[in-house]
This record gives C-alpha cells, sequence and structure tokens, in this order.
C-alpha cells in the first residue's frame, strides 16, 4: 500500500499508492479515530444541520442580493417597460439555487434525525472500517440509513411532514438542482436527465420558479421552523 520514494532519504517521505478511505483509516492512531467518531456522533444533532442549513441560506441570499438589479431590470424589459437595450445581462442565479438546495436538504435531514434520536446513538457506528461495514448493515436492516438521500419524495416521508402546493413541486424542482441540474451541464445519461412529477411535467418547466426568492425564503421558513420546534435541547 505504501513505497519508499527512493529519490530522498527513506525516512523523509512515504508516498500513498492507494487513497482509499479504509487504507488510510489504518493511519490514523485509534485514539484519534475515536475521537473522530464521537465529533461524527456529535455533528449529527440536528442543531448542526439547522447551522448548516442557515449557512447556506446565508451565502444563497448573498448571491440574490448581487444579482437583483438585473433581475429588476429583465422583469421590466419582460413587462415591455423598457426596451432590451437596458438588459446588461441576465442575472446568474445558478448558484444560489444550488446552495438553497442544499439548505433544503439539511433542513429535511435535520427534521428526520430530530424525529429519529436512535441515528445519533453511538453503538450504532463504527470507529474503524472494520467495524463500519457490519454497523453499516444493520442501519440498514433497521432502517437508519435510509435518510442519506436526494428523494425529496422519501424525505418528506420519513421528516413526516406535510409541504403545500405549489410548494410541494418547488421542494422537487430543487431535488434535480441538488442531483445534477445545478452541478453540471448535463446528466449522467439522456433518460436521467428528464425527471416527471406525478402530473407528468418535467423539472425542466420552471413552475414554481426556483430563482423566485421569495418564495423560496418561505420554503425555507416552513421547514426551518419545524426543525426549530424539533431540536432537542442540549
Amino acid at each position: 500500500m505504501v513505497k519508499q520514494n527512493r529519490n530522498i532519504e527513506e525516512d523523509d517521505l512515504i508516498e500513498f499508492e492507494d487513497d482509499e478511505e479504509d487504507d488510510l483509516i489504518e493511519f490514523v492512531a485509534p485514539v484519534a479515530m475515536d475521537l473522530v467518531k464521537d465529533q461524527h456522533v456529535e455533528r449529527l444533532h440536528p442543531k448542526y444541520w439547522l447551522g448548516a442549513a442557515r449557512s447556506l441560506q446565508y451565502s444563497a441570499d448573498v448571491i440574490f442580493e448581487h444579482e437583483r438589479p438585473f433581475a429588476e431590470t429583465l422583469h421590466a424589459v419582460a413587462i415591455s417597460e423598457l426596451d432590451k437595450s437596458h438588459l446588461t445581462r441576465w442575472p446568474n442565479l445558478a448558484g444560489a439555487r444550488l446552495l438553497y438546495a442544499f439548505a433544503f436538504e439539511n433542513l429535511l435531514k435535520g427534521i428526520i434525525i430530530a424525529r429519529n434520536p436512535d441515528i445519533r446513538d453511538s453503538a450504532i457506528w463504527g470507529t474503524t472500517a472494520e467495524e463500519e461495514r457490519p454497523l453499516r448493515k444493520a442501519r440498514d436492516e433497521r432502517g437508519l440509513n435510509e435518510w442519506m438521500s436526494h428523494d425529496v419524495k422519501k424525505l418528506l416521508q420519513l421528516a413526516d411532514i406535510n409541504i403545500p402546493e405549489p410548494y410541494l413541486r418547488l421542494l422537487w424542482i430543487f431535488e434535480g438542482i441538488a442531483v445534477w441540474r445545478g452541478r453540471y451541464p448535463a446528466a449522467s445519461s439522456a433518460p436521467r436527465s428528464v425527471r416527471l412529477d406525478d402530473e407528468g411535467l418535467p423539472d425542466s418547466i420552471h413552475y414554481p420558479d426556483p430563482s423566485d426568492h421569495k418564495m423560496v425564503s418561505e420554503l425555507f421558513r416552513m421547514l426551518e421552523s419545524e426543525l426549530v420546534r424539533l431540536i432537542p435541547p442540549d
């Protein structure tokens, strides 16, 4: 797994041929891995998911605010108050949409963990790769790994929360943004590039519009308030 670099003194450098996680873990002292596991379990606390969501929202809102003048000009042009010469460029909100997509996911997962405190049980998490393999299987059998998904419908079901239309479809659109549309120019295949809702409408039709800052903020507050309500005391 490792070899000596013969171009310098043998004790000076060790080169890794395989950087797989399971191999690298062997180089971490056992006591250090105990601390890593403790930190992992601690950061599963719903308050950290809330903090992560709010941090992502803050960064997204910075982009929305920066792009606001361009969005307002585009709106004015669209309703024929201005001619197109006033439109210096289109507003670029792709980064804001992606950040909100992950913010929503953090909120949903925080709610799920708040409702299922067994996920934070230290006993179900391994310290080493060898310990983790059977424990991961045991978590699968108990349904404690189901929250590790981008699937909004599954996350909503696990979170036991009802989102009214049109916010439900908006959240579903953000799922596609998180999976690939907000990160890559193309999906992994042509079939995967098409997502249809229950009515057969593709998510490429932005209705509701994921760039509608007011509506996106309202959806965030819905999920945020539910998570805040469920966060257990320290």
